[in-house]
C-alpha cells in the first residue's frame, strides 16, 4: 500500500485491493464491505481531488496537466510510467519553458496563465 500511494489518481486503489482481501479472509464478509467501502472512497478522494490539486498547486503545472501525464505515461511507461508521470512531466515543462518556440506548451501545462 505504502509502494503503490506514490502513483497519482489510481494507486491508492491498487493498495486497496491487498486489505480487503486480508478483510475477507480473517473476518465476516460485511466487515470486508465495509472496509472496502471506507477505503476506497477516502482514496479516491484524495488521489483524485487533493493530490493533483497540490501536485500542480506545489510544482506549478495545472491538475489537469497532472492526470493527463498519469494517463499519458502510464499508458506508455506502464506502472513504471506511473511513479514517473509528475517528474516526466515536470522535466518536459522545465525544458519547454526555455524554447521561445515551444514555450506555449510550457504555459498550457502550467496552472497560471502569463500576461
Amino acid at each position: 500500500a505504502f509502494a503503490f500511494n506514490y502513483i497519482p489518481t489510481v494507486g491508492s486503489t491498487i493498495a486497496a485491493v491487498p486489505a480487503i482481501l486480508l478483510a475477507l479472509l480473517t473476518g465476516e464478509p460485511i466487515s470486508a464491505l465495509w472496509l472496502s467501502v471506507y477505503y476506497l472512497v477516502i482514496n479516491l478522494a484524495i488521489g483524485n481531488f487533493i493530490e493533483p490539486k497540490f501536485l500542480g498547486r506545489g510544482l506549478g503545472i495545472s491538475a489537469l496537466a497532472v492526470v493527463l501525464s498519469l494517463i499519458f505515461w502510464g499508458f506508455l511507461l506502464g506502472v513504471g510510467g506511473m511513479f514517473l508521470a509528475v517528474p516526466l512531466t515536470m522535466s518536459i515543462k522545465l525544458a519547454l519553458d526555455e524554447s521561445k518556440n515551444f514555450k506555449f506548451i510550457a504555459i498550457l501545462l502550467s496552472d497560471k496563465a502569463e500576461k
